[in-house]
């Protein structure tokens, strides 16, 4: 391998912090497994931007993670 050189690992191998919603957690109505902050959190309404954010972290309800850990609809 040349110094410098990017590997493919390099390239792949990105750290998102992210977890999906363990089996055994139970999410009550209007909150929403939050897969940055590891956490049951409310997102609330931002009418700035016209969507529903995490009030911890900020992440979006259109978030490709928030949608497919909590099985909303994925457009």
């Amino acid at each position: 391998m040349i110094k410098g050189q990017i590997t493919l690992e390099d390239v792949v191998n990105f750290d998102l912090k992210i977890s999906p919603k363990p089996y055994w957690i139970k999410v009550s109505k209007n909150k929403i497994w939050c897969p940055y902050c590891n956490r049951i959190r409310t997102f609330k309404n931002n009418s700035f931007y016209g969507v529903r954010k995490c009030e911890v972290c900020g992440i979006s309800i259109k978030d490709y993670y928030v949608k497919k850990f909590n099985k909303l609809e994925l457009i």
